[in-house]
């Protein structure tokens, strides 16, 4: 099985569980939830980018990875509710992140940011039909990559298939793994584990 195989596979239960937890798509969402959870979204996104942009495979061309940080999308829909420099600054950050040490690391964290984007789009279309919530005015994160979102996520399968057959393809699924469950713990924690499942 390759490896594209066994991250979609071997994750699908926790991604499952996460979707389920989270209440985007739902009809009870309100612009207070929303605006919560993209503070949580940042705490995920800042940690998890920086630590991924000090790894050497961060510079590899085909991974582009520099097109592929959205924490300033979320530091830009958070400015339209009226956060502040301090506001943001002041946001709590993810814990039980794993740690961004080989390149299988990178990879699985990737997995779960690069499927998220992809996922966004119908995100993106409810809020904007819900709240009138754009690319522009409070939906950037889930408008990420525009037009070019089928091009990125072609690009990352390709940059994951180059992957060199020693790749640890047991530790590149773990890292993708702890990576939804680090989500999860932050995205769905206090407030959030009360909240109806969507399913």
């Amino acid at each position: 099985m390759d490896l594209r195989s066994r991250l979609k596979t071997e994750t699908e239960e926790v991604h499952r569980r996460l979707e389920a937890r989270l209440p985007l798509l739902s009809d009870s969402l309100s612009t207070t939830t929303y605006v919560s959870l993209l503070t949580r979204f940042f705490g995920l996104y800042l940690p998890l980018e920086r630590a991924i942009a000090l790894h050497p495979a961060a510079a590899l061309p085909q991974l582009d990875f520099p097109r592929r940080r959205k924490a300033d999308l979320i530091r830009k829909d958070l400015a339209f509710f009226g956060f502040i420099g301090d506001d943001i600054a002041g946001l709590p950050l993810a814990a039980g992140l794993p740690h961004v040490e080989r390149v299988e690391d990178v990879f699985g964290c990737l997995y779960v940011t690069e499927g998220a984007t992809l996922g966004g789009a119908l995100i993106g279309r409810h809020l904007q039909e819900r709240f009138g919530f754009t690319a522009e005015s409070g939906a950037a994160f889930f408008h990420a990559y525009g037009e070019r979102r089928g091009a990125m996520w072609k690009a990352w399968r390709e940059a994951l298939a180059a992957l060199p057959p020693e790749t640890d393809g047991d530790r590149l699924v773990a890292a993708a793994r702890a990576t939804f469950v680090a989500f999860e713990q932050h995205l769905c924690g206090g407030f959030m584990s009360s909240f109806p499942s969507v399913e």
